[in-house]
């Protein structure tokens, strides 16, 4: 069993599709399909934050490639992927394979120090990371994932909530306040709603707030099904978010609530209100990176591990 990784340079943010027919057919062989590797959406971060020392990686077993990686140079002599950390997403990546070790020696005899977020693995594959040498894990996060039920309506009144007098208090809202539900996809009205959105109930450096709002208009701009979704009761927007709607799935990168309500959760309502919004446009789940606040709607907690390597 040959394991080796080909490096390549990327000159230009362009440059990545110059891979494309060895990129798709990896992608097409790995079980999670999800936007974070879809060479579009590296593109448009390499396009926003600059090609300078990034490099994809193709790893190969017998020569025949399975699986890839963009790194670029963060400071020094470190790299990480190309997806900006403060971005919601998460990372599949072969470096948790059966050929862990050969993998690690392959990448870390190019880059002296690497760091992975964010990666979705098993806490058994984690572990095996954690005790080999060279290799730490630095921190953990969640994510949680959201069946979308074939029934929306029976589905409300029959859940097990976690929290069961909050989620209550919640249907009584539903019932009674006439909410409304809307998405804004023009490009530019997209961005302006999103920095209005940070501004007011965020408290990211607004460097990084710029950086976010730019990869999320190229992203816009290279045609993903990004929204920005607002819930409002009386013309008052209390909510919003910005979801990604790829392969089947609803991928949540950020909610806000502009009204805080003790005995109502605007986050919650317009959760819902994005579910049953998914009901009815035929998608398989939800997927909530925003990690910022708990839920009563129950949901599947999973774990994202950052992984640091270093000769």
């Amino acid at each position: 069993m040959a394991i080796k990784v080909i490096t390549y340079p990327l000159e230009d943010s362009s440059d990545i599709f110059n891979y494309a027919p060895t990129l798709e057919t990896i992608r097409k062989r790995n079980s999670v399909i999800n936007p974070f590797d879809d060479l579009k959406f590296l593109y448009s971060c390499l396009e926003t934050t600059g090609c300078e020392e990034a490099y994809l990686n193709i790893i190969f077993n017998n020569d025949e490639p399975q699986d890839f990686i963009v790194l670029k140079n963060s400071h020094g002599e470190s790299f990480r992927t190309a997806i900006p950390v403060e971005v919601p997403h998460f990372n599949t990546f072969s470096i948790t394979s059966n050929n862990t070790a050969m993998v690690v020696s392959s990448i870390l005899s190019k880059f002296n120090e690497i760091f992975i977020p964010r990666v979705l693995i098993n806490k058994q594959k984690a572990d095996t990371l954690l005790n080999s040498s060279q290799r730490t894990l630095v921190g953990v996060s969640t994510m949680h994932k959201l069946q979308v039920p074939d029934d929306f309506d029976r589905w409300l009144y029959r859940v097990k909530p976690r929290n069961q007098e909050k989620f209550e208090k919640l249907l009584k809202t539903l019932s009674r306040d006439p909410l409304v539900l809307s998405t804004i996809d023009d490009p530019l009205n997209f961005q302006r709603e999103i920095e209005i959105s940070f501004a007011k109930s965020s408290n990211i450096p607004m460097l990084v707030r710029s950086i976010i709002s730019a990869i999320l208009f190229q992203l816009k701009l290279s045609n993903f099904k990004l929204y920005y979704a607002t819930l409002s009761a009386e013309n008052w927007e209390i909510a919003g978010s910005v979801s990604l709607e790829y392969e089947g799935r609803l991928y949540l990168l950020f909610i806000w609530d502009f009204y805080r309500d003790v005995k109502t959760d605007a986050r919650d309502l317009l959760l819902l209100l994005l579910l049953k919004k998914a009901h009815h446009e035929g998608l398989t789940e939800i997927v909530i990176l925003d990690e910022s606040h708990g839920s009563s709607i129950p949901m599947e907690d999973l774990l994202l591990f950052d992984i640091h390597m270093k000769q």
